[in-house]
């Protein structure tokens, strides 16, 4: 089970760039590698699911915010008989900074 991991992201002249990854659990705990390797910037998220729907996975599930259109749960299985092949990417509390 992943813990909450809280993203900064900013854009500038038309690019994303991860400003911060942190652990958003309570209490906070150290963020190990593999959790700040795999953040993703919104742009980001939208290539993990190009890439994934090129593959035909089984049984799709991606819903996107009705207002901004940013993926809000990715849940993508490549192959439905294999165990721990799931990608699974859920956003909360999103907010765009000024």
């Amino acid at each position: 089970m992943q813990r909450p991991t809280r993203v900064t992201v900013r854009r500038s002249d038309g690019l994303e760039t991860i400003e911060d990854v942190a652990d958003a659990g309570e209490p906070p705990v150290a963020l190990s590698d593999d959790r700040r390797q795999v953040a993703k910037t919104v742009d980001g998220l939208f290539s993990v699911i190009s890439q994934a729907l090129d593959l035909n996975p089984q049984d799709p599930r991606i819903t996107y915010d009705g207002k901004l259109g940013y993926p809000v749960s990715i849940n993508i299985d490549p192959s439905g008989g294999v165990s721990g092949d799931e990608s699974v990417y859920k956003v909360t509390s999103f907010q765009t900074l000024p």
